[in-house]
């Protein structure tokens, strides 16, 4: 799924372009040399005693070969916030060109541990878990289960076929992850016998994009499937709550649940913003700038209204909700207010995409093989404000939804 589209040589060119450039408070590219479908930055840093610098750990799990994969740590040093508030004329970026280096940037790693397989996804829980655990789906339908990066893993059993949604609960009890004939597997990490609980879906024949968790009612698993499909299903009961069919949505390939409750689902290049009250309509539709379908989405951790696409050219773009139907950004030409910034630095499709610890910095995981570590400028984001449910339905009204 990640690594066979590819944008052209000019959009490369102008990728490198815009990353090079004054768009951003920090940029860091990585080059993995093989390829990585994900990776995910661990929520501990390591910060230096005069408080300038600060280390992130991230994950990287990659296949170099049909036969040999690795979990890799890669250590990226760079100035800490406070640092770069009080130095900010300076260009923070390490890029693949050595001339393009600032000197407090340092990026190193090392081999971990080898995988059985290749990885299609890591994920750990979320802050509010009552533990901390981290999780890998692989090609062999095999989940292996970490209590922390020295643990040795444990294999999780049941799940089927090469797949790559995976998902943690906010509490991280219920871990879930797709499986053959379009049935979840959840596991109940502290309690179960550790067999997954398999739900069964309306789709026997479907292909499961993605799982997320309900940000309001930590039970419910929302699902997203090919041909439009879209069901939030109950673990407890092993059955589809809510099941939803929309033909002229095509392949429905990611969705995430707000923090306000709100769900958003996205086909082709475009999102939905649906009300699971009353789904059958959205309440806004937005679009990318650019072609390229969206493959991946997540919400900002610091904001309800704040979060983040990745598409199959490259882009990932970040979005407020707050801002529909207001002022036009100045940073994306004419775009829609809600595009707040667009990260062309991939050369191919965005793989995975993570927001970090640090606000508005992103990591993102490209089929070109590359990781980059990001945070655009302060200028060309603004001010989240507060959220305006009303506005939403009111400029939906205006366009005919």
């Amino acid at each position: 799924m990640g690594i066979e589209v590819e944008v052209s040589q000019a959009a490369a060119d102008d990728a490198f372009l815009a990353a090079s450039g004054s768009n951003y408070e920090l940029f860091v590219d990585v080059d993995q040399d093989v390829s990585a479908q994900s990776s995910m930055v661990l929520r501990e840093t390591i910060k230096d005693l005069d408080g300038s610098k600060e280390t992130f750990m991230i994950l990287v799990p990659r296949s170099d070969t049909e036969t040999t994969s690795e979990m890799m740590m890669c250590h990226v040093t760079i100035p800490t916030e406070s640092y770069m508030r009080a130095n900010p004329n300076a260009l923070y970026q390490h890029h693949r060109h050595k001339n393009l280096r600032h000197p407090m940037i340092e990026v190193r790693q090392t081999q971990l541990c080898e995988l059985p397989d290749e990885c299609n996804r890591i994920r750990q829980t979320p802050v509010s878990a009552r533990t901390y655990r981290i999780a890998t789906r692989h090609a062999d339908g095999s989940v292996l289960l970490f209590k922390g990066i020295n643990s040795d893993p444990v294999t999780l059993n049941g799940a089927a076929g090469d797949f790559f949604p995976l998902a943690w609960s906010a509490t991280g009890d219920l871990l879930a992850t797709a499986s053959d004939d379009a049935s979840v597997a959840v596991w109940d990490i502290n309690n179960g016998n550790g067999r997954p609980k398999i739900v069964h879906t309306p789709w026997k024949d479907e292909t499961i994009n993605d799982i997320c968790f309900s940000s309001n009612q930590g039970n419910l698993v929302i699902v997203s499937y090919n041909n439009g499909h879209f069901a939030v299903l109950d673990p407890r009961t092993a059955t589809a709550a809510f099941a939803q069919t929309r033909p002229d949505r095509q392949d429905v390939m990611c969705a995430k649940q707000t923090g306000e409750g709100y769900v958003i689902t996205c086909h082709s290049n475009k999102w939905d913003l649906l009300d699971l009250r009353s789904p059958t309509k959205p309440l806004y539709t937005g679009t990318t700038s650019r072609q390229g379908e969206i493959w991946n989405l997540e919400c900002s951790p610091f904001s309800n209204t704040v979060f983040a696409t990745g598409a199959t050219n490259g882009v990932v773009s970040l979005w407020d909700l707050s801002r529909i139907g207001r002022e036009k950004p100045t940073s994306c030409g004419n775009a829609k207010p809600e595009l707040l910034f667009e990260h062309r630095g991939h050369s191919a499709s965005v793989n995975d995409l993570q927001w970090t610890h640090r606000d508005w910095t992103v990591l993102s995981t490209g089929g070109d093989c590359m990781m980059q570590l990001w945070e655009p400028t302060r200028s060309s984001h603004r001010t989240v404000t507060q959220w305006d449910a009303e506005l939403i339905s009111e400029e939906a009204r205006l366009i005919g939804y």
